[in-house]
């Protein structure tokens, strides 16, 4: 196969969720390899968990699912969540995945019987299955206290675990040039509390650049272009570079922060005769792990990451690093993830569903757009404006439980409440005299449900549901009579009881509630195809 890195969809693999048959305190192991913080979620988002083997699920202690499945978890430790993750890969059209490794894991009284070599195996075996390329990716985060060490862990690391153990064998690992990709992370002289010394992360790069290879650089630092002390050598001496970006700009903001930013460093990179692979996320939030608001940088339904995908690929970038691929616990995963409260554990835990930001798309949606990029890398075709895929390849089209949650801030110490179902999204009145709120009640699906008084018809949220095929609708109601329906692009209302079928060659743009009489409540609206 080709296994140069050129023209190509990279994305970030941290494969660290970790597992085992018994549960400290009732919780899984999970996030970083570390239990929740005092019984409370330390990951932001659920993963949509329907498509693992099953002998790589473990209880995960949470209550279980609406749907009374219960509420499992993977673990990244194990070949069959390793290969299931190369065949999304593979399905989606991610080029290739940088395994990255953390150096609190490698220290060297750790390399020789480290766990990991059989890790790393199966991440070779699954990139030759599926056809994807991988390289290793080192993350310095934290490492600034071993000093010079971190020279020992990381060379004896590559040598017993990377070269001894085969990886550079593989015709699946990535390439520039000809020569093997490694990638060192956390190269700033930003934070010397957190990051390498110049000295140490030069002498580093200088020892993998004699044995032959290519050296990414992952640079902390927004402003690493314009240094003249003693960590411009360190970033002049690697071989391409991919500066973070991560929670740097929100919604319709992204070009207007990457204009300077990218100017500096394109030029900088042209100057010195540097590759440059520009990094790009999906959204931000890590107020169950660190802390901060929920839903902290919204997704948007894909509208922030294609906003950073419509600028970067007019600048003719040939490369793009998507962060990450399974980073659930900073709520920027690309992965299959929850879709709205029926997909996460019951109870008073708070995890960011995709549909939180107002329409609903299907698990694999972040993975689909992903997948969409490559064809406008190297300016091969004009990007749209706007990402062109659907939000919903079936058999689930659109679903609503209007369900909110409660959560700890943990910057202010107060207990916060924070929508995880689409709610009410863009809604309005359509006709007659109608007012709907989200309430708390019981007898219905969960905690909330959507209470509609007046006469009317009421549109509860926009929609994009491009299917013609014959749709069916469900929900639960009581109180005064109502129906549930959509609105098509023609501005048309179709309005039925719950459990009939909906078919039309228009494309649906809202959900609607209609109601004769004074009040009632709604909840758990569903559309879907059999």
């Amino acid at each position: 196969m080709n296994n140069e890195l050129k023209g190509k969809v990279v994305s970030g693999y941290q494969a660290w969720f970790r597992a085992s048959d018994s549960l400290e305190n009732g919780w899984i192991h999970w996030s970083r390899g570390s239990a929740p913080s005092q019984g409370k979620p330390s990951f932001e988002m659920y993963p949509d968990i329907k498509e693992y083997p099953e002998d790589v699920l473990y209880p995960s202690g949470y209550p279980n699912f609406a749907d009374g499945r219960e509420a499992k978890l993977f673990s990244s430790r194990t070949p069959g969540t390793i290969d299931l993750h190369f065949q999304w890969a593979a399905q989606y059209g991610i080029d290739c995945l940088a395994l990255q490794r953390f150096y609190s894991e490698i220290v060297p009284e750790r390399v020789a019987s480290h766990y990991d070599k059989d890790h790393l195996q199966w991440l070779k075996t699954s990139a030759e299955k599926h056809g994807r390329m991988f390289y290793i990716m080192y993350d310095f985060s934290g490492a600034a206290r071993h000093n010079e060490g971190i020279i020992e862990g990381c060379s004896q690391d590559w040598i017993i675990n990377v070269e001894e153990g085969g990886l550079l064998d593989s015709p699946n690992y990535a390439c520039y040039d000809g020569k093997k990709i490694i990638c060192l992370w956390g190269l700033t002289g930003l934070d010397q509390w957190r990051y390498p010394s110049a000295a140490n992360a030069l002498a580093l790069i200088n020892w993998y650049k004699e044995r032959g290879y290519y050296v990414i650089g992952g640079f902390p630092d927004n402003d690493w272009a314009t240094v003249s002390d003693d960590y411009a050598a360190v970033y002049n001496a690697v071989d391409m570079i991919s500066p973070w970006v991560v929670g740097r700009f929100r919604h319709n903001g992204a070009a207007e922060w990457w204009k300077p930013v990218f100017d500096r460093e394109s030029a900088y990179c042209e100057k010195h005769n540097k590759q440059y692979m520009p990094v790009a996320f999906p959204g931000f939030a890590w107020c169950s792990f660190n802390g901060g608001e929920a839903n902290m940088i919204p997704r948007n339904n894909g509208q922030f990451f294609w906003e950073q995908v419509h600028f970067l690929t007019n600048q003719g970038i040939e490369n793009i690093y998507l962060a990450m691929f399974d980073e659930f616990d900073e709520g920027t995963a690309f992965m299959k993830a929850a879709t709205d409260s029926s997909e996460i554990p019951t109870g008073d835990f708070y995890f960011q569903p995709l549909s939180v930001d107002g329409y609903w798309v299907s698990s694999d949606y972040y993975l689909r757009l992903a997948g969409e990029v490559k064809q406008y890398l190297g300016k091969k075709a004009p990007c749209p404006a706007q990402p062109t895929i659907p939000h919903s390849q079936g058999p689930v089209y659109w679903r609503n439980g209007f369900e909110k949650r409660n959560y700890f801030h943990l910057d202010k110490k107060t207990t916060e409440i924070a929508t995880v179902d689409i709610g009410l999204f863009e809604d309005e009145c359509l006709s007659g005299d109608v007012t709907a709120v989200i309430e708390e009640t019981k007898g219905f699906g969960g905690k909330y449900a959507l209470k509609i008084s007046g006469n009317g018809v009421y549109k509860i949220a926009t929609a994009k549901i491009n299917c013609t095929l014959p749709l069916i609708i469900t929900y639960k109601s009581g109180g005064s009579p109502m129906q549930a329906g959509v609105q098509l692009t023609n501005g048309e209302i179709i309005v039925t009881e719950s459990g009939k079928t909906i078919q039309t060659n228009q494309e649906i743009t809202a959900v609607v509630v209609s109601i004769q009489g004074s009040e009632g409540f709604i909840d758990d609206i569903q559309i879907f195809t059999l």
